[in-house]
C-alpha cells in the first residue's frame, strides 16, 4: 500500500519541470522513507527525492517502482490550488508490470473532494540509468531557488554535455 498526503499541495508545483528537460518519461520510486522521481539520458541522470517528512502523511508498505510520463505527473502536482490538499495513492499489479496512481484534491478544512484522477505507470525500460546512491562520492546540502535549479538542469540537459549523476533531496 502506498499513500501520501501533502496539506499545502501547491508546494509541489513546478518541481518536476527541470526533470522534464532531461526526459519526458521517468521512474517514480516509492520506498519506506521517500518518494523519488528519476529522469535520465546518456549523459545526465537526475533524481528528485522527497523525504517522507516532506509529506503530512506518508505510508509505503512495499517498495514500488514504475515508469510514467513526467508531464502527466507534473500536471497532477501543478493542478493543486493553494487551498487544497493533494492525496496520492498507488496500487501495483501482481506481476509488477503496471502501477495505477490515484490523485484526489481535498479542500482545506472540509470533507469535500474534487477532481479524482488517475495515472497509469508501466515497467521501467532497460535503457533507464538507475542512480545508485551508494556510488555518490559527495553529499552537499544547499538551498537554492527553484528557478536556479531549473537553470542548472537546463544547462546540463543540452545534448553533448557530459555530467555525472545529480541528486536533489527535499527533506
Amino acid at each position: 500500500m502506498i499513500a501520501l498526503k501533502k496539506i499545502q499541495g501547491n508546494q509541489l508545483r513546478e518541481l518536476l519541470s527541470s526533470l522534464m528537460r532531461v526526459g519526458s518519461s521517468g521512474a517514480a520510486i516509492w520506498e519506506r522513507e521517500s518518494f523519488t522521481v528519476e529522469a535520465s539520458t546518456e549523459s545526465v541522470a537526475v533524481k528528485l527525492r522527497f523525504g517522507s517528512l516532506c509529506f503530512d502523511h506518508y505510508v509505503c508498505s512495499k517498495p514500488t517502482r514504475t515508469w510514467l510520463n513526467l508531464h502527466h505527473l507534473d500536471g497532477m502536482f501543478s493542478s493543486t490550488d493553494n487551498d487544497k490538499y493533494l492525496i496520492m495513492s498507488a496500487v501495483t499489479s501482481a506481476n509488477h508490470q503496471a502501477t495505477n496512481m490515484y490523485f484526489v484534491y481535498e479542500h482545506h478544512g472540509t470533507d469535500m473532494f474534487m477532481a479524482e484522477t488517475n495515472l497509469r505507470g508501466g515497467a521501467i525500460p532497460h535503457h533507464h540509468r538507475d542512480i545508485n546512491d551508494s556510488e555518490l562520492c559527495y553529499q552537499v546540502a544547499v538551498g537554492i531557488l527553484s528557478w536556479e535549479f531549473r537553470r542548472i538542469i537546463w544547462h546540463f540537459a543540452k545534448p553533448g554535455t557530459q555530467f555525472g549523476d545529480f541528486l536533489l533531496a527535499i527533506l
